[in-house]
């Protein structure tokens, strides 16, 4: 069983590198974890495990810093199973209870292993007829040439029994070296948020309160869209006039044609965000059991509007604690409050409209001087500061499209009845973390005024920057940092690159396109929501979410549907559940027992939207997951066992064929999808030589690599490809409908711990420079081995709440309200270099040896992308520790960033972020034979 746990009553912490080594304690519940005890060869009470497919030898070696380390070298691996692996493990783990917090920590390097990545597991036990079941910790490691230490901290949800076992595994040939493995019970940590607004000498908790610095530090909390969040940035508009503190409020406009909506096509949820309420962001330390009061003035067009004012109480781990009270405004501006007890030790606030319940649905509400502070009471109203300043881009997400320039909005706010001069120093930093620009200004603050002005950064190239300002005002140093994106908006109608699951709001679904991620695989045609009795069809909901993004640019590829069958005509056993969706038992995940009434849905759905939607894909992850035709025998072992799961791929092949000639009668001209949804390795052949490929237009996979290095994936696609050749069928377009790399700069807390079930947290690489140099090689491997299209899981946050931990992190490319991330800006260039329809041309023509060295670690991708030739190159420093490669290019060609920016050199140096050589003279596959490749620089 290797899997990553999921509904598992444990947290964990993020894996950190660290650079001195860990001494060994006596409190080590594991045995031999530092190998030095040998019999027969072989490190005690360790275990060499795998399938007939695996060939392994388990011996000893040198150690980190001397003594033994333990080595499993792995030299063939047939892959007979999903879960076949070469395996270190020790069974029998004790002395782990459950609620206690322990560390574990070890060393660990690679030789010849193309994924570059193992994985660490513990697990428990809750019985002899499903055994091995309950996670205490998962790790993926990052393995390179040279040792590196790892550790993460967990808290396991029961104890350990005898039965439960420690396993290092990984799915590729090459070597495994680990040291120092250890396990030790620790106190448990002290958890802090990372976005906290500092503390002053002011009644008043949060900072711009009276929107004179216009929307800086608020955004909109609104109400969630079934799995995702409601709102992404603030809703409303800073109006100067009629206010009620100082010169400007916040205007909050509802009502038709203005209310936003928001939509998710899983279990498909439409709804209306009119309750959107101006939150302030970053976290505030509280004194648990202490009073906090929050007050605030408000005004409505008409008398009788309700409204909320709310302090969501959070603390790391623990989730979160609203205490609210409702409201009612008239139409001259009042000042409300209500008073509670602080129930955990952080805070933010929340004010604004809430028509949820209000017979009427128009209604324009202002917002001003809202006020927090620790007190039974409200006391005057007072800002924050009396000076107070603000930093703002008028672009959302801070993104520009280039030519505009990028441009920094200051805002000041002077109560005072003194001009002041405030000096803002800005540091630059560009993707790479070099400085690339510093600068200061002087900001002129008239007395008793709020003003703003526009500050031109000066970044003349595309890409992506981060700014960090300080000033300094009354003695009190102030820093904010900035994200910020310069990028040629994409203008394509078509595009190599989508998403699973569009963004839930039109702003975000824009905000992606403008990025080159035109397509949206959606969930939204489930057999439940669509028929749910007998011949009786509604597709409002459908019809509003498709027809929502769409509206964006976006367009569409269903799932028809993602699940195969209906509660009313399912083949799952009689008696179960049928009133919950997605829990284990649900009938729908079993195949239709009637399988023209499947006909019948799916001809009425594709005649429906035929002239909005013209790809469909069959079923979601069929065979090996749970919810799609599931095998027991193909799945993990910690999945209980289901009631007549034995599904094969012949049935879903049988299923398949159905849903192709209904959908090409229903509609011609429109394309399908198929296969199996996983790996490139998973039951591809089986599916190929049961003639699946038959039955489709495109073959789909769902790759997520976590810490593999993408290059482990060029093998497996060759291999893919070779097989698909050898069928009738032939060689047919592949799309990737699902992947993902995943890394973030900025953690919602240290240390970092993720609530239960986590999926992007297992999958974090060491930051977002890695996470976009991967994802970007990834793709051109890819679309190298016959890939059309790359579908990302998914990457629109969509919530306002800084207690956002497992969305933030799982949002590949953008931070919190549409912030740029790294991967943001090297998806957007990528996209524009591409555009719609690339053909690979040719290989880096590179020698197989220079200077003595070999070049097996350089690639390079030769592209004919419309009138453009393109080549990608790269060297990954991890298989290059001794060579520095430059290449040599063509004079009529350029050379660009992964960030898009313009190199002066006609010789370049290759390492982990790809460079791009450009020519509209040049085909790309003269550009692949007249690039040289060097060891050392030419110029």
């Amino acid at each position: 069983m290797k899997s990553d746990p999921r509904a598992l009553l444990f947290w964990i912490v993020s894996c950190s590198l660290l650079t001195s080594s860990a001494a060994y304690s006596d409190g080590n519940l594991v045995r031999n974890g530092s190998f030095e005890t040998v019999e027969n060869g072989k490190p005690s009470h360790w275990t060499m495990e795998g399938d007939a497919g695996v060939t392994q030898t388990l011996s000893v070696d040198a150690g980190v810093t001397g003594g033994r380390s333990a080595k499993l070298d792995c030299t063939a691996f047939e892959r007979e199973t999903r879960d076949s692996y070469a395996t270190l493990a020790q069974n029998g783990f004790t002395g782990i209870k459950g609620g206690k917090w322990y560390r574990f920590s070890c060393w660990g390097r690679q030789e010849g292993m193309a994924s570059g990545m193992a994985t660490v597991e513990l697990y428990g036990d809750m019985g002899a007829s499903a055994p091995y079941t309950t996670g205490a910790l998962f790790m993926q490691l990052a393995l390179r040439n040279e040792w590196r230490r790892f550790e993460r901290y967990f808290k396991p949800g029961e104890d350990c029994t005898e039965r439960a076992r420690l396993s290092f595994y990984f799915d590729f040939t090459g070597a495994m070296w680990l040291d120092d493995v250890e396990i030790v019970e620790v106190p448990a940590p002290s958890f802090l948020f990372t976005s906290v607004v500092p503390r002053m000498a002011s009644p008043n908790l949060l900072p711009n309160s009276s929107f004179e610095c216009g929307g800086y530090n608020w955004s909109s909390l609104g109400k969630r869209t079934s799995f995702a969040g409601g709102l992404t940035g603030l809703y409303g508009t800073v109006q100067r006039g009629e206010a009620a503190d100082g010169a400007h409020c916040l205007r909050v406009d509802l009502g038709p044609g203005k209310t936003p909506l928001s939509t998710f096509n899983c279990r498909v949820a439409v709804v209306k965000q009119d309750a959107p309420l101006a939150a302030s962001l970053g976290w505030i330390e509280t004194a648990v059991g202490e009073s906090y009061t929050l007050s605030a003035y408000l005004r409505a067009s008409k008398p009788g509007v309700p409204a909320k004012l709310l302090m969501r109480y959070g603390a790391p781990n623990e989730g979160n604690l609203d205490r609210h009270e409702m409201v009612v405004l008239d139409t001259t501006w009042k000042r409300y409050s209500f008073t509670c007890r602080a129930e955990k030790p952080y805070v933010f606030a929340a004010v604004g409209p809430d028509l949820s319940s209000y017979t009427d649905s128009e209604a324009t509400v202002w917002v001003d001087a809202i006020m927090m502070e620790q007190a039974e009471d409200a006391t005057e109203f007072t800002a924050r500061e009396p000076l107070e300043l603000g930093l703002t881009t008028d672009r959302y997400g801070n993104v520009f499209s280039a030519p505009d320039p990028a441009v920094l909005r200051v805002s000041t706010a002077n109560r005072t009845s003194v001009t002041s001069t405030v000096v803002v120093h800005v540091t630059i930093s560009d993707f790479f973390d070099d400085v690339v620009s510093t600068r200061s200004k002087r900001i002129e603050a008239p007395a008793e005024s709020a003003e703003t002005i526009d500050w031109d950064l000066g970044l003349d190239n595309l890409g992506f920057y981060r700014v960090v300002a300080m000033w300094e005002v009354n003695g009190e140093l102030h820093r904010k940092t900035l994200r910020i994106a310069r990028i040629e908006s994409y203008a394509h109608d078509d595009s190599v690159f989508g998403m699973n699951h569009a963004p839930s709001t039109n702003e975000m679904c824009r905000h992606m396109r403008k990025a080159g991620s035109v397509y949206a695989r959606e969930w939204a045609m489930e057999w439940e929501d669509i028929e749910p009795q007998p011949g009786n069809f509604t597709f409002d909901k459908a019809d509003a979410h498709v027809n929502r993004v769409l509206s964006t640019g976006m367009r569409n590829v269903q799932q028809l549907p993602p699940f195969p069958s209906v509660s009313w005509n399912s083949e799952a056993p009689e008696g179960e559940s049928v009133d919950v969706p997605h829990v284990w038992w649900h009938p729908a995940y079993y195949a239709p027992k009637d399988v023209s009434l499947f006909v019948r849905y799916a001809d009425t759905v594709v005649r429906h939207f035929k002239d909005r939607i013209q790809v469909w894909e069959y079923l979601n992850e069929p065979f090996y997951t749970i919810h799609a035709l599931p095998n027991v025998q193909q799945m993990d072992a910690a999945v209980p066992a289901l009631v007549n799961a034995e599904y094969t791929v012949e049935d879903y092949i049988a299923l398949l064929r159905v849903f192709y000639e209904t959908v090409k009668k229903a509609d011609p001209t429109a394309l399908t999808i198929g296969g199996m949804g996983g790996r490139p390795d998973l039951l591809t052949k089986e599916f190929f030589q049961a003639g699946g490929l038959d039955y489709l237009d495109i073959f789909n996979l769902h790759i997520y690599p976590g810490l593999r290095k993408p290059e482990g994936y060029v093998s497996q696609m060759a291999e893919l490809l070779a097989d698909m050749s050898k069928t009738k069928a032939g060689q047919k377009p592949i799309w990737i409908t699902e992947a993902s790399y995943y890394g973030v700069d900025e953690l919602p807390h240290e240390p970092y711990i993720m609530p239960p079930g986590p999926w992007a947290a297992n999958r974090l690489l060491r930051d977002e420079r890695e996470s976009a140099d991967y994802a970007t090689r990834f793709n051109l491997i890819m679309l190298a081995h016959g890939v059309e299209k790359v579908f990302y899981h998914w990457g629109g946050v969509a919530c306002a709440d800084p207690n956002a931990a497992g969305t933030l992190v799982e949002s590949w490319m953008t931070d919190f309200a549409g912030t740029p991330r790294k991967l943001y800006v090297a998806q957007s260039v990528l996209a524009n270099l591409l555009g719609p329809n690339p053909r690979l041309a040719a290989t880096l023509k590179k020698p197989p040896v220079v200077n003595g060295v070999g070049t097996q670690g350089v690639y390079g991708y030769a592209f004919q992308c419309g009138g453009r030739g393109l080549l990608a190159a790269w060297a990954p420093s991890d298989e290059n520790p001794d060579a520095s490669w430059f290449l040599k290019t063509p004079a009529q060609a350029q050379i660009v960033s992964i960030v898009g920016v313009e190199l002066p050199n006609e010789t370049v140096a290759l390492g982990d972020s790809p460079v791009y050589v450009v020519s509209s003279a040049m085909p790309a596959s003269e550009i692949a034979s007249a690039c040289k490749l060097h060891r050392a620089s030419m110029s």
